[in-house]
């Protein structure tokens, strides 16, 4: 098993991962190149053959000159209480280290549910070297009853 990621062959867009076949051979829109962790809206651009992207920090410096914009247009939104205005900061910057928590458990489940297929197919494999040792020894004391 190998991982994959999945992107929008127009524009490079990510568009999620999953775990296939060692055998699965990669076409336009897949690819094997791990996405980084720390891009958000990350694009692959296949020319290069490299996951291009917004760093985190600099998207939530971004993220941060958007709201003081938003609230220099819009000065109704400016909390009362600068604590209440600091509060909704901190938690908008939660959120986005929380979705980027989240896209690494994601990465994560994905590595164990590859560990876990495995394990079972190795599991697989030992109940079928015993069933054929079962046998074996079936057919050896057939034989030496027949013998005697």
């Amino acid at each position: 098993m190998k991982q994959v990621y999945f992107y929008d062959k127009k524009t490079g867009n990510l568009i999620g991962s999953d775990q296939v076949s060692d055998t699965l051979v990669i076409t336009a829109g897949i690819t094997d190149i791990p996405v980084p962790r720390d891009l958000v809206n990350p694009k692959f651009d296949v020319e290069n053959q490299v996951w291009t992207g917004t760093k985190l920090e600099d998207w939530l410096k971004e993220q941060q000159t958007n709201y003081q914009a938003l609230l220099k247009e819009h000065p109704e939104l400016i909390p009362d209480d600068e604590k209440q205005r600091e509060l909704l900061m901190q938690q908008s910057q939660q959120i986005t280290v929380m979705q980027s928590m989240m896209m690494q458990q994601d990465q994560n489940n994905m590595k164990l549910q590859s560990a876990n297929q495995q394990q079972a197919k190795q599991i697989e494999q030992l109940q079928q070297m015993f069933m054929q040792a079962d046998q074996q020894q079936a057919v050896e004391k057939s034989k030496e009853v027949a013998a005697q």
